[in-house]
C-alpha cells in the first residue's frame, strides 16, 4: 500500500520544516495546535532546541476553540507572548486541526497585524507532508514578508539542520540575509527547498559543496538522503545512484535516480537493482532486513532525528571517509 510504512518511524513534517526555516529570525512562532504538534517539533525534530533560544508557542487550543472561531483567545494569548518576548513580526504555523476546517489564515494575520503592530506572516502546513515542503512554504513567505534592501557576497540558501549537519556562512538566519537575497553575488544551495529563491531572483549557484574527490572502490553504490546532499557525496565518490523520499529537481537527476513514494519503493529498488553498497540514515535499514550487501552510515536528522547525529561536518565526513 503506498505511503504505508510497516518499518520506519515518520518523517519530520512540514510544520518541523517550517519552523526550521524561522527558528532563529527573531520572530514569535505560534503553532495553531492542542500542543501535541509544537511538542513533536521542538522535542524531536528541532536540534537547537536545546542550544539555542527560540520564541516557539502552541496555541494551545482546544478542539471546540479552533471549530467555533474562537479568535479572540488565540489574540489573547499572543499578547501575553508579546508582553515577555521581544520579537520583530508574528509567524502562524498551520497543523492537521485547522487545515481540516480550512482557517482563515490571511484574516488571523491581520487581525494580529492591527492589535500588535507587527509584521505577521502564515504558512499553512498541514502536518501531512513532509519537513522540505514546509521549509519551502516558509521561504516563500518570509520573501514576501520583507522588504528588499542591502546586499550579499556569499549566502547559503536551505540549510537548516534539517537538510545538512552543519550551519556556516552567510545563512539565511536573519530577515536582513532575506532581504539582501537579491543582490546575492552567489549562492550556495544546501537543499532543494532553496532553489526557488535563487530561481526567482536569477542569483548564480552552485548546487551543494565541492567535497572534492576520495577514491573508493568500484561498487554499485544506492546514496539516500535528501537530493542535494546525496548529490554530494556522489561527487565526492565519483559513483552512484541518488534516491530520496523527500522533493527532487528533475535538473539535477541522472538516469538512475529514483523518488521513493513510500517505504515499499526502497524495498523493491534494493531487491530489483541489487546494490552491492547502500550509504543512508541507518534507520532506513530497518526496511531492509535482508540486505546482505556493504552498508555506510549516512545519517539524516530528518529521518531520524538525534539518534545518529554527528557533532559537525567535519566528524560526518571523517566517519564516513573511514567507513569507505
Amino acid at each position: 500500500m503506498k505511503g504505508l510504512f510497516r518499518y520506519l518511524s515518520p518523517f519530520a513534517p512540514d510544520i518541523s520544516g517550517a519552523v526550521s526555516v524561522l527558528y532563529e529570525l527573531g520572530g514569535i512562532i505560534v503553532i495553531l495546535d492542542a500542543g501535541g504538534c509544537a511538542g513533536n517539533t521542538c522535542g524531536f525534530d528541532e536540534p537547537r532546541w536545546f542550544t539555542k533560544k527560540s520564541a516557539i508557542y502552541s496555541a494551545g487550543l482546544r478542539d471546540l476553540d479552533a471549530i467555533l472561531g474562537r479568535d479572540d483567545e488565540l489574540m489573547d494569548k499572543i499578547a501575553g507572548a508579546i508582553e515577555t518576548t521581544s520579537a520583530n513580526f508574528i509567524a502562524l504555523v498551520g497543523t492537521p486541526v485547522p487545515s481540516v476546517i480550512a482557517t482563515d489564515y490571511h484574516a488571523i494575520s491581520k487581525l494580529c497585524e492591527k492589535r500588535f503592530g507587527l509584521p505577521c506572516l502564515y504558512i499553512e502546513t498541514t502536518g501531512m507532508k513532509y519537513y522540505d515542503v514546509g521549509q519551502q512554504m516558509a521561504y516563500a513567505a518570509i520573501d514576501h514578508m520583507v522588504e528588499k534592501k542591502g546586499s550579499l557576497d556569499t549566502v547559503y540558501v536551505g540549510a537548516t539542520p534539517l537538510d545538512v549537519p552543519f550551519i556556516d556562512g552567510d545563512c539565511l538566519t536573519s530577515l536582513s540575509s532575506y532581504a539582501a537575497l537579491p543582490q546575492a553575488k552567489q549562492a550556495i544551495v544546501m537543499s532543494v527547498s532553496g532553489l526557488p529563491l535563487v530561481r526567482k531572483y536569477k542569483i548564480p549557484y552552485t548546487f551543494g559543496l565541492n567535497l572534492g574527490h576520495i577514491d573508493v572502490q568500484p561498487k554499485k553504490t544506492l546514496i539516500i538522503s535528501q537530493q542535494v546532499w546525496a548529490h554530494m557525496i556522489r561527487q565526492w565518490m565519483g559513483q552512484g545512484d541518488v534516491a530520496s523520499f523527500f522533493m527532487m529537481d528533475k535538473e539535477y537527476m541522472q538516469p538512475n535516480d529514483v523518488h521513493l513514494d513510500g517505504e515499499l519503493d526502497l524495498v523493491k529498488l534494493v531487491k530489483t537493482r541489487k546494490y552491492e553498497r547502500i550509504l543512508c540514515d541507518p534507520l532506513l535499514m530497518r526496511a531492509l532486513p535482508d540486505y546482505t550487501g556493504e552498508f555506510i552510515s549516512l545519517p539524516h536528522f530528518a529521518v531520524s532525528g538525534q539518534l545518529y547525529q554527528k557533532a559537525n561536518i567535519e566528524a560526518y565526513l571523517s566517519d564516513l571517509e573511514k567507513a569507505l
